[in-house]
């Protein structure tokens, strides 16, 4: 059974919510694996997330406004540090790149306008023109991840999300390691990802939405996927001191 760990607040009348369980159920169908999907509120990731994390083989930042954003904050640094198989949408997203900005491009005082609206920082701010609602196109770098896993040199996808990454700070997020592998029309960012890790990806975008039975979402097929292989590593892991003591 693959594990997947939901690290968010359940608001079942948020459709990006509400469609994250049957969405990754969509891809391990795909996928031809069990998985379990369980909701971790973010308060409990304050303190001690790798308590919480340890035993999840994937990690899915949801979307939408945490009651613990410093809780948000530690499950992902969680991941990003233990190299945990990792993604995250919409609000996933923008609390991947609020965590990075703090924690690896030491940026001071990092903030997002919706917590903090007068904070010197601003690493996510509003967007020019709202995006709640739309499909957009997004433009896909060659040789990246997201290349890979969408098999693509672009995608259509729907949004639900008001704020992105203030242009300002780009470039210093850029210079620390991260990578914008995916943009709208306007050169926007919409996917990013950290090339280091063995599985670090998210998108303003919200695939779960757009996932069906027999169709789901590249993006989820792949997490699956990588959760799955981390799964099957932790197994072989567990038992190769059993099976060396069985052989000797």
């Amino acid at each position: 059974m693959v594990k997947i760990g939901i690290m968010g607040d359940r608001v079942l009348d948020s459709p990006p919510q509400a469609t994250a369980e049957s969405a990754l159920s969509h891809a391990a169908h795909l996928v031809r694996v069990p998985i379990s999907a369980e909701w971790i509120p973010t308060a409990t990731l304050k303190n001690n997330p790798a308590g919480t994390l340890s035993r999840f083989d994937g990690l899915f930042a949801a979307p939408g406004t945490p009651e613990a954003v410093d809780g948000a904050l530690e499950g992902i640094r969680y991941a990003r540090e233990h190299d945990a198989v990792f993604v995250g949408t919409c609000g996933g997203f923008q609390h991947a790149v609020l965590e990075f900005a703090k924690n690896v491009a030491g940026i001071a005082g990092a903030a997002h306008q919706h917590y903090e609206p007068d904070a010197d920082a601003l690493v996510l701010t509003a967007l020019v023109c709202s995006i709640v609602g739309k499909a957009m196109r997004v433009l896909i770098d060659p040789g990246s991840r997201a290349n890979e896993v969408f098999e693509a040199s672009e995608t259509m996808e729907e949004y639900y999300c008001n704020y992105g990454i203030n242009p300002s700070y780009e470039p210093t997020l850029i210079q620390h390691g991260l990578v914008i592998s995916g943009r709208d029309e306007d050169g926007e960012p919409r996917i990013l990802e950290l090339p280091k890790n063995r599985f670090f990806m998210a998108s303003l975008f919200v695939p779960q939405v757009r996932s069906m039975p027999g169709a789901p979402h590249p993006l989820l097929v792949a997490f699956v996927r990588a959760a799955t292989a981390s799964s099957t590593g932790r197994n072989l892991a567990r038992s190769g001191p059993s099976a060396a003591d069985g052989r000797r």
